[in-house]
């Protein structure tokens, strides 16, 4: 599915997944249906003139849609994103969470605004189709390949978008200080970023992000430079060209008269560093760590002896790391690895010296909330809420707890107290707090906060955006305002107290964030800066009056740093505030209000040719599939007629999927499949000729429920089905049950899952239908991963994977051994490549290389990085990533009294025969990029096949091998 997203912070990684279950509502306006489940159905008007007030700002600049746009708002996921896709119909999803205080989204005016207008100008820009496309969609309907501009780069893509998101509205990414960041330190310190790599996909940081910064700082500057009208002429220019991939050079010059390269190196000419000439700089700053991904600020506990962080270096998974700042018989700072966290919304400590995380974790299969969990310095953690939705939360010294808490379309600021004649706290993990949990800073429309801070017993500060400014505020535990601390358009985010309470400081800045504070006690009404950081400095945390951490954006990613509070601070100038804050949401007009219909979204919408050839005979016909706005329902349909001698047959397969209930997902298949017999007569002079004769009839009908369930890094499913069969040899009618656990983690850069287990059964019986003839097959698999240091970019992985099947009954079924288990990618619908996963893989031989009514197999792989490439072919949609390599063992065996190979082993009074191979060899492992946005993992192998002679073997598979 053509898609794209708005991804903010590490929540990008997020599989986010619309909610199908429940009641919704939706509300038909001018040009959009807006689906909204019924308990939060306000925020679906709201949505709607959001929606129309951008698609009149857009079709004012770019050719409109012929169809009207389905949107859905969202609210299952505690993580502001978008997305949007163009077939089978132009959807959006919106999720609802603003990101107030965020630092890549700090500069917006009203999150739904600017959501819906980013994600809508992708199917402005995506949904256009000239000439020939044009003409096939007339005839095929919205068929997924019919879409030109969706073979551009996503830099081009998520550019456009950025560059429209902000033109429309009072604010936006385009030239903000996050992406100026991205851009000025790949420049300062890497010399810049190469064309070839933004084409190509990569775990490298800041990732995905790229994309954003780096497109819309082109975009940006050609339309500085050329006028605004460049961006629409290449929309256009691009949307007629036949063979998109080779003319986007074409199409740019057309539009700016320049080519895509002059383009990028223009816009990547840009200045950078900090902007103070008078030599009056804050002293430079001690990093502590490196590399990192996530800008949670690090806290400081209660007695100023530990900082607490959330780590992540791409190379493993986030973790909550302790600094003892003065570790008992040893001068030496150093670093403790405490415990594995989820996707971090913030850290804090608790009195009695635990840190108290709210982090991410499924609630059920679509809903992601966040909740608050307690970690000891054993690592051992505690979920102390459920379902609450707490983040960034703060504690004071009496134990109290303050909080944001998410509340569909905004959030509000919560406290909990702690039980009169509690110490340290403890009272409040013990349970029962709900009654304690009081709102202090209500939800708004229009208004949302963030990071609220103690400043002493009676004293918060918070981040109150309103109207899209970021300011800072003092309140106390009712609630009520002390002061404002600031009042203008620069993004104040992320205060935070000394503690001693002397300093309150926070990050600010529209041009380079800085981190700023003020001397509360001597001079609380002069904002001084305190560092003087190239690119962008977040997240104080003051250690005393005299020094602090921060965390610093650089090229490679983002650094813990400390520095001294120094007397030396550069204070900062008056404000000259010409932005002002944005007006309430538009009205949508008239509004026609019903409940979900998942039949209109359901219907097809599209058909996709399709011919397959048997020997004397073709198949031809057509596919189609579709789903319901809402991913509810889902079907795909193939009819096929046959011509030459399978002239009067057809072809038939019909799927179809239901998710409508939470924890289970409903399937039902049909097939009809004839297929040309290959018929030998003989002769009395001998043998004939091969003939063929039709037909063969294979039909088949399944049907399962599977239930799920799901947790961050634990996913459990079971699955029961039934199915009848109908072949040439026979129609057998069965059941099956199936399962599996898995519970891994795959880090950004990793080139395996590491660190974990996977485990699965899989339990068949079936009966012929017109005989006593039946079987129960039984197959167990599990692997195991685990990661070693290792030198290269990655960690090295240690895996290892087993499995055993055995067939009973009469039924003479058996199992396949040998051959190179490979993975499959489907490209368009009807259209794959690969395939052909193997249960008793052994490299080297050939499929079927030993049958037997039991089988097992041993693998062994030692994954090791080589190298991380993040280059491409200019324009063209190739790339390599990274590459890797694999060293291996594999050995099977099978064994049965009906498949005797060479020799017989006596168990008992029955006889059994046993026969193994096992081979050893390597696979060279890339990571190739294809249509500049997909990662295709290609394993070249070789293999000695030991029991075999030695004789070599040599294969070309995708995916991992397990």
């Amino acid at each position: 599915m053509a898609a794209c997203s708005l991804p903010v912070g590490p929540s990008a990684r997020l599989q986010a997944q619309v909610d199908p279950t429940g009641r919704w509502r939706t509300f038909e306006t001018a040009h959009f249906n807006v689906h909204v489940r019924e308990e939060y159905a306000a925020l679906g008007p709201r949505a709607a003139g959001e929606a129309e007030a951008a698609w009149a700002a857009l079709a004012a600049l770019l050719p409109p849609p012929h169809r009207r746009i389905e949107l859905v708002i969202a609210d299952n996921i505690d993580d502001p994103n978008g997305y949007a896709s163009t077939y089978p119909l132009p959807n959006i999803v919106v999720y609802a969470i603003p990101p107030a205080g965020d630092v890549e989204l700090e500069s917006y005016d009203r999150w739904l605004r600017l959501v819906i207008t980013h994600e809508l100008s992708h199917i402005f820009h995506l949904d256009q189709a000239r000439g020939w496309w044009a003409l096939g969609r007339s005839v095929l309907g919205r068929a997924p390949f019919l879409f030109p501009n969706d073979y551009t780069p996503p830099w081009m893509r998520e550019g456009l978008a950025v560059f429209y998101e902000t033109r429309l509205t009072s604010a936006g990414r385009l030239g903000a200080a996050y992406h100026r960041a991205v851009v000025g330190a790949a420049v300062g310190e890497q010399g810049g970023l190469k064309l070839d790599a933004e084409n190509t996909p990569t775990g490298i940081f800041p990732a995905g992000v790229r994309a954003y910064a780096f497109g819309s700082a082109v975009m940006g500057d050609v339309s500085k430079r050329l006028g605004d009208s460049v961006i629409a002429r290449f929309v256009n220019a691009l949307a007629s060209e036949p063979i998109p991939y080779l003319e986007i050079g074409a199409a740019w010059r057309r539009a700016t008269g320049e080519g895509v390269g002059a383009s990028w190196d223009s816009a990547q000419r840009v200045g950078g560093g900090n902007l103070f000439q008078d030599g009056n700089y804050p002293p430079p700053p001690t990093t502590q760590l490196k590399e990192q991904r996530l800008s949670i600020a690090a806290r400081v506990s209660h007695d100023g002896r530990y900082v607490a962080f959330a780590a992540n270096d791409g190379r493993d998974a986030t973790r909550l790391m302790v600094l003892d700042r003065r570790p008992a018989g040893d001068t030496t700072p150093h670093w403790r690895k405490i415990a594995r966290l989820n996707d971090v919304n913030g850290l804090a400590w608790m009195p009695d010296g635990r840190v108290l995380v709210s982090q991410l974790e499924y609630r059920d299969p679509y809903s992601i909330r966040s909740d608050l969990w307690t970690i000891g310095m054993d690592g051992r953690a505690r979920q102390i809420t459920q379902g609450e939705r707490l983040r960034e939360p703060d504690v004071a010294e009496d134990g109290a707890i303050v909080a944001v808490r998410t509340v569909p379309g905004g959030s509000e600021i919560v406290l909990i107290e702690p039980e009169a004649g509690a110490r340290g706290g403890a009272a409040v993990i013990r349970g029962g707090y709900d009654a304690r949990l009081k709102v202090i800073a209500p939800s708004q429309i229009g208004v949302e906060y963030a990071t609220p801070r103690f400043g002493g017993p009676d004293t918060i500060a918070v981040v109150r955006v309103h109207g899209g400014w970021h300011d800072i505020r003092l309140i106390d535990r009712s609630g009520g305002t002390l002061r404002d601390i600031t009042a203008d358009s620069v993004p104040d985010i992320m205060p935070a107290f000394s503690p001693d309470g002397a300093w309150l400081t926070w990050s600010r800045g529209d041009d380079t964030p800085q981190i700023v504070g003020i001397a509360l006690r001597e001079s609380p009404d002069r904002i001084v800066q305190l560092t003087a950081e190239s690119w962008a400095a977040y997240a104080p945390a003051p250690l005393g009056s005299d020094s602090m951490y921060y965390i610093s954006y650089h090229a490679d990613g983002y650094r813990l740093d400390a520095v001294p509070i120094s007397a030396t601070e550069i204070s900062l100038g008056a404000r000259q505030d010409p932005q002002h804050m944005a007006p309430p949401a538009p009205d949508a007009g008239a509004i026609r209000e019903h409940g979900y219909d998942p039949l209109p979204s359901l219907r097809p919408q599209y058909w996709v040719p399709q011919a397959y050839a048997e020997a004397g005979g073709t198949w031809i016909g057509a596919l189609s599939a579709g789903n319901d706005v809402l991913g509810r329902h889902s079907w795909e349909a193939t009819a096929l007629a046959g011509l030459g001698a399978l002239r009067g047959h057809y072809y038939g397969e019909l799927a179809y999927q239901y998710a409508g209930i939470r924890h289970a997902i409903v399937d039902a298949s049909l097939s009809h499949h004839p297929s040309l017999l290959i018929v030998t007569q003989n002769t009395p002079a001998g043998p004939g000729n091969p003939t063929t004769a039709c037909c063969n009839n294979d039909d088949a009908w399944n049907a399962g429920v599977t239930l799920i369930r799901r947790r961050w890094r634990t996913q459990a499913a079971l699955r029961l089905g039934v199915e009848l069969t109908d072949d040439i040899q026979a129609e057998r009618r069965g059941a099956s049950l199936s399962g599996s656990l898995t519970h891994i983690i795959t880090p950004a850069l990793a080139v395996s899952p590491q660190d974990g287990w996977q485990v699965g059964f899989h339990l068949r019986h079936r009966e012929r239908m017109q005989g006593p003839l039946q079987s129960t097959e039984t197959v167990v698999q599990a692997s195991g991963y685990l990661s070693a240091a290792s030198r290269g970019f990655a960690r090295q992985v240690f895996a290892i994977h087993g499995a055993f099947g055995t067939v009973s009954g009469t039924d003479p079924v058996v199992f396949s051994v040998g051959g190179v288990s490979s993975g499959g990618v489907d490209f368009l619908p009807g259209v794959a490549l690969g395939g052909g996963l193997r249960t008793f893989q052994v490299r080297g031989y050939a499929p079927g290389a030993l049958i037997g009514r039991h089988a097992m197999s041993l693998s062994l792989e030692n994954r090791v990085p080589l190298a991380l490439i993040d280059r491409g072919l200019g324009m063209l949609p190739l790339g390599l990533d990274k590459i890797s390599a694999s060293l291996f063992a594999d050995g099977a065996l099978a064994w049965s009294a009906q498949h005797c190979p060479d020799f017989v082993i006596n168990s008992g009074s029955d006889e059994a025969c046993a026969t193994g191979i096992w081979s050893v060899g390597a696979e060279l492992v890339s990571d190739v990029a294809i249509g500049y946005e997909y990662l295709l993992r290609l394993r070249t192998g070789a293999a000695l096949r030991v029991s075999d002679g030695g004789r070599a073997g040599v294969w070309i598979a995708l995916g991992t091998a397990f």
